[in-house]
């Protein structure tokens, strides 16, 4: 998974936990004391279709310490990682 933190570029290994074409698809990885799991349901809504996402944290050890932080940056990121989802989807001929 690539993902973008502050502005730089990380590579994280992720396991697909959960695979139901086309409309589900889970992710989890633990990098730096933090486990996320991610889960994207795509469901149509008569014109067009509705991305329901949900995004679990959980630090470990003294990584408790930055949750207010993590769920500042990790909000934003994912807002923004759903308006490109949206883009490519719309601009894909």
């Amino acid at each position: 998974m690539t993902m973008d933190v502050l502005g730089k570029t990380l590579q994280v290994e992720s396991e697909v936990w959960l695979y139901e074409p086309p409309h589900r698809i889970g992710q989890r990885n633990t990098r730096s004391g933090i486990t996320g799991v991610f889960e994207y349901v795509l469901e149509p809504d008569g014109t067009g279709t509705t991305i329901l996402f949900t995004c679990h944290i959980r630090p470990h050890g003294f990584m408790w310490l930055t949750l207010p932080w993590l769920l500042r940056s990790t909000r934003l990121r994912f807002c923004d990682q759903l308006s490109a989802l949206k883009r490519a989807i719309e601009n894909k001929d």
